[in-house]
């Protein structure tokens, strides 16, 4: 209840705003592009949750939740006293917790939400118990025994990829009002360069970019929804304490990236963005 006026607040507070002072296309647009990202988030979760969430299923079914109990309960004895009396719900906080020190953090929420929902069946009550909350400290703690690898991760262009870069690149700069095009000549050059990289996040390519130093020379989104992780990605490339790169001022959807991100705005021709 709190939190519903505490966002009522701030969606207030943020329409009052826009209107004092003229803002209003600006926050329609980002409020847009906001639900947007969330229905693309949601979707990307639901993936692994139903995956996990079928395992779980499985393992149950075939009595794996029952062995993972009898193997976890001199551990978990102490912490979940009430809870090691149901096998089935010691099965499910047995699998979250192993998930999570294996850094498995898609499978651990669904057997955790399956943890807690026995607990709460025990307990009769629609309050949360303190074997409750201890679960919640354990998963918030996330302790890992293998730390989770990072998703996005930047690869340099090679000799072989080169012609798919410049390809990729003229075709979504070519749109882009004083963008300019890979040549023939700087497509050779590429791979020496070690300034093109690709950027991959997981098993998918979602974007390329150019860097230099510390700036940005390019950066494109091969995916939909994946700007924000592209540029976070090529700024933590960059050398030196400050970021920097140029946008064509009429490029309004890449101008708000830049200044959600946090970058400032300079007084150039194409305007200069720096962080």
């Amino acid at each position: 209840m709190v939190m519903g006026w505490i966002w009522t607040g701030m969606v207030l507070l943020a329409l009052g705003a826009a209107v004092l002072t003229g803002q209003t296309g600006a926050l329609t647009a980002a409020a847009l592009e906001g639900a947007a990202s969330a229905i693309r988030l949601a979707l990307g979760l639901a993936g692994a949750l139903c995956l996990w969430s079928g395992a779980a299923k499985a393992l149950e079914r075939a009595g794996g939740m029952r062995a993972l109990a009898r193997l976890a309960r001199p551990v978990f004895r102490r912490l979940f006293p009430q809870t090691a009396q149901d096998e089935t719900a010691m099965g499910y906080l047995t699998a979250n917790v192993a998930a999570n020190l294996l850094g498995l953090g898609n499978a651990a929420t669904p057997m955790g939400i399956a943890a807690v929902r026995r607990m709460q069946q025990r307990s009769g009550s629609a309050r949360a118990t303190d074997e409750m909350c201890r679960l919640i400290v354990l998963n918030t703690a996330s302790i890992q025994l293998l730390p989770a690898p990072e998703a996005v991760r930047l690869v340099p262009v090679t000799e072989k990829t080169a012609a798919d870069w410049a390809r990729e690149y003229n075709a979504r700069f070519r749109a882009v009002p004083a963008a300019e095009s890979c040549s023939p000549a700087e497509e050779r050059a590429l791979a020496a360069g070690g300034e093109a990289l690709w950027i991959w996040d997981g098993a998918e390519r979602i974007g390329l970019g150019r860097v230099r130093g510390g700036e940005l020379l390019a950066v494109a989104a091969l995916q939909p929804g994946a700007g924000e992780r592209c540029v976070r990605a090529l700024a933590a490339q960059c050398a030196g304490p400050e970021v920097r790169l140029t946008c064509a001022a009429e490029n309004e959807r890449a101008m708000r990236l830049y200044d959600r991100l946090g970058f400032s705005r300079g007084a150039e021709e194409r305007v200069w963005f720096s962080i």
